[in-house]
């Protein structure tokens, strides 16, 4: 429930910014953008079972995952920076990376600290792909392919060294950096890898 007080209290005061200057509508267009901002997280945890799915969708947005909501965040973002004075700027951008930046470790260190029953099931679902859970050279081989899922599995199972070295002295994160494959790369640094 604390995501949707913090939604909420965004919507107000933004409704209260542009209520305050009433007439002039390009406040009115911000508040416009934050309300349906708000409105695709908020529509898409109604239409879940899972009582987490604003917090979720809280996490999705600041991550990036979810496309409409960043697309109308960029949008509102835009506009924000467009009548924001030069010396703010660069202070309100780094914010918002490093926003984004705390949702995607926060994902990924809940996606690291699993369960034993999650542990096994990861186990289960890399031998259903044929590889072996306790592999460090299949785990490369999928870090080298981009293999997302695969890299999840790994990490999740906790069977094999995340710090493994390929032929090359090369680690897992290294790899994945050099890649420029973001996604799997703050996973592993999110293992602490």
């Amino acid at each position: 429930m604390r995501a949707a007080k913090i939604m909420l209290a965004g919507v107000l005061i933004v409704a209260g910014h542009a209520s305050g200057a009433a007439g002039e509508e390009e406040d009115w267009k911000l508040f416009g953008r934050v309300l349906s901002l708000v409105q695709s997280v908020v529509h898409g945890a109604a239409k879940s079972d899972d009582p987490r799915a604003l917090e979720k969708g809280v996490d999705h947005l600041f991550s990036g995952e979810n496309r409409e909501a960043s697309r109308l965040a960029s949008e509102l973002m835009g506009e924000a920076f467009d009548d924001m004075p030069a010396q703010y700027r660069g202070a309100a951008v780094a914010l918002a990376k490093d926003l984004a930046t705390i949702a995607r470790k926060e994902r990924a260190s809940q996606t690291a600290a699993t369960s034993p029953d999650a542990a096994l099931q990861a186990r289960k679902d890399l031998s259903a792909m044929g590889l072996r859970y306790f592999d460090p050279i299949q785990f490369l081989d999928a870090i080298k392919r981009d293999d997302l899922l695969a890299a999840q599995l790994y990490v999740v199972a906790g069977a094999v060294d995340l710090g493994a070295r390929d032929g090359d002295g090369l680690t897992a994160l290294q790899i994945a950096q050099r890649r420029n494959n973001k996604d799997i790369a703050q996973l592993l640094a999110s293992a602490g890898r």
